[in-house]
């Protein structure tokens, strides 16, 4: 009889333990789907705001470009000068790291240098040069930071 009595309480105790068992895992999956989801819209919202850079910093560079290559025509370098300082004031502030802020702000004070004569051509092309170079460093920084690859 113990042995009839220990295979009936092992079976009570089986019926007992296996819906236990197969809640705590569907729980656990569930957990485990919540957790996926949060890190993916994460990774999604890093990832948008990683592409308005990228089209910021995109954008900046054609108009310094443009304000460079403008420098003979006063007029069109004071129009591609007023479409910098847009970007400049508007949404660069939304996705500029420290490091372009400071070259943004030194481009636009050789600009003014360039329009009093205190500065020539080549010295405002070396700091439209140097400003989309720290644009680019910025964009492989960010790229870094989404941790695709962790």
């Amino acid at each position: 009889m113990a042995t009839k009595e220990k295979e009936s309480l092992l079976d009570i105790f089986l019926k007992i333990l296996t819906p236990i068992i197969t809640v705590v895992s569907i729980l656990i999956g569930v957990w485990q789907y919540n957790d996926a989801q949060r890190n993916n819209e994460l990774m999604e919202f890093k990832r948008n705001i990683w592409l308005k850079q990228q089209q910021a910093y995109e954008e900046i560079g054609n108009i310094v470009s443009n304000v460079v290559n403008s420098t003979d025509d006063t007029t069109q370098f004071n129009q591609n000068l007023k479409k910098f300082r847009e970007i400049y004031w508007g949404k660069l502030v939304l996705v500029e790291d420290d490091s372009v802020e400071i070259e943004m702000i030194k481009f636009n004070a050789e600009t003014q240098d360039f329009k009093e004569g205190v500065r020539n051509k080549e010295d405002l092309m070396r700091r439209g040069y140097k400003l989309i170079k720290t644009c680019k460093k910025s964009i492989n920084s960010s790229w870094k930071k989404l941790n695709y690859y962790e």
